[in-house]
């Protein structure tokens, strides 16, 4: 166990609704923390469930548990909790999901090997499903260490994945003040937010990656994870890339590409290409979809050229990429190739 006299206070922050058959689970986890000091904040977010009452129940002295008076939404919860953390590091951890014992200890000793300077420390994760069972595992960083954030940004970037690469916040760590920076997350609550967040993190902030897989990612009915994704999300992520261009004129030294108006363009078709993959398939098998729905939103955003151009090239390679990805999981092995450098 770390010692405390050395360690800085670590925040972990769990914002949380509708999560009662998992709150207890994901609280005790977080107490079974090997690192110290540590407090906790469940923040629950004005939900009817019993959430609220069923973290209650549980009595730690560094465990602290706070109710919203209105809900605030997803984000909204997290900016809420944000501003409750006295540590010098917050630890994100999602109402359902799940930490390693050695995850705490494990991101701080990598920021202090990474020095100043380093705001954010990249965890790795696998999926769960409601059951606590091992459903996969994403792709591994391909990195280890230190990295520049503008070099982060521009690999995750010039490579046009679709989606979030980093998943979501309960892997990773952040320095309290460098989020804070940024003015934390954003307040309107869509999907892509935790990427947006990161995105613009990488703007101002070296990183660390660790490869350990160090929590556990809850997919269940209902969760993000299991949504079926259509024209809200692909909304989502082309005005996230609309946010992001207005956010990226503003910061110096950029790689070139997030100022040219064809990327911006095309990216905020791709960013969502995923769901709208999904919704074609859908349409191509007459099942329910939004396809269509999806295309004129493009079109009516003055996107049509883009969209042509993304279902044109992309979606055979969505085909080849999902039977690939298949295939990788059920040899147990990550989902894709990695996400910096090359395969192993």
């Amino acid at each position: 166990m770390t010692d405390p006299s050395v360690g800085p206070l670590v925040s972990v922050l769990i914002p949380c609704w509708g999560c009662r058959d998992y709150i207890r689970e994901t609280i005790d986890s977080a107490l079974a923390q090997t690192y110290q000091p540590l407090e906790i904040w469940v923040v629950e977010d004005c939900g009817t469930d019993g959430t609220y009452e069923e973290a209650l129940a549980i009595r730690d002295p560094r465990l602290r548990v706070v109710r919203n008076e209105r809900n605030y939404g997803q984000y909204g919860n997290k900016n809420r909790a944000l501003a409750l953390a006295r540590g010098e590091f917050v630890k994100y951890l999602d109402g359902d999901d799940l930490l390693e014992p050695q995850c705490v200890e494990r991101l701080v000793r990598a920021q202090r090997e990474a020095g100043s300077g380093t705001g954010i420390v990249f965890g790795n994760f696998v999926i769960i499903d409601e059951h606590g069972r091992f459903v996969g595992k994403p792709a591994e960083w391909g990195a280890s260490g230190r990295m520049r954030g503008l070099d982060v940004l521009d690999a995750v970037t010039r490579s046009k994945q679709a989606g979030s690469r980093f998943g979501n916040v309960s892997p990773h760590l952040f320095r309290k003040e460098t989020l804070l920076s940024i003015g934390g997350f954003p307040n309107h609550n869509a999907g892509p937010g935790d990427l947006e967040t990161f995105l613009k993190l990488l703007c101002h902030t070296d990183v660390c990656f660790v490869e350990e897989r160090l929590s556990k990612y809850r997919v269940r009915p209902g969760s993000m994870g299991t949504r079926t994704f259509g024209l809200r999300e692909c909304t989502d992520f082309r005005e996230m890339v609309e946010k992001l261009e207005v956010y990226f004129r503003e910061q110096p030294n950029l790689p070139a590409h997030l100022h040219d108006p064809k990327f911006l363009n095309e990216w905020k078709v791709w960013a969502g290409s995923h769901n709208l993959f999904s919704s074609y398939v859908h349409k191509l098998r007459k099942r329910p979809n939004q396809y269509d729905e999806i295309r004129a939103m493009y079109r009516d955003a003055g996107l049509a050229g883009e969209f042509q151009t993304i279902m044109t090239r992309e979606f055979p390679r969505y085909l080849l990429k999902t039977l690939t990805k298949k295939a990788r999981l059920a040899i147990g092995l990550p989902d894709q190739s990695p996400l910096l450098g090359r395969r192993a």
